[in-house]
């Protein structure tokens, strides 16, 4: 019964998987380098009001030591002591990034936030 099936679907099988593998290849999975995505921790400045974070993408601008997030031009949070790697790749990239919201830390209450340290993409 099996080797009935797959002789009788063996061609439109074959064209599914390739379509598959095509539609989802290692370039695709694989965009960015790991060591280009980091996570930092954000207080926000309002912890009754998270909604700000899962807007979208944050601008990140590192400022006398410390990251503060913004979102549409308002700041909602900051890295108090980001680590040194991410100090001088944020400096590198003229002081300013992009964050995405990842989690809510629950006892902390901080932020967890992507940050993105490779090339800025084009406006």
């Amino acid at each position: 019964m099996g080797s009935d099936y797959l002789s009788k679907s063996k061609k439109s099988h074959r064209k599914g998987w390739d379509l598959s593998r095509q539609k989802f290849s290692v370039d695709e999975l694989f965009a960015e380098k790991p060591e280009s995505i980091r996570t930092i921790l954000i207080t926000p400045f309002d912890p009754s009001d998270l909604s700000k974070f899962s807007d979208g993408p944050c601008e990140l601008n590192f400022e006398d030591g410390r990251i503060f997030a913004y979102s549409k031009r308002e700041s909602i949070g900051v890295c108090k002591e980001p680590p040194r790697s991410i100090q001088r790749a944020v400096a590198a990239l003229g002081g300013k990034t992009v964050g995405l919201y990842r989690q809510k830390r629950q006892h902390s209450g901080n932020i967890e936030v992507s940050i993105y340290l490779g090339t800025q993409p084009e406006r």
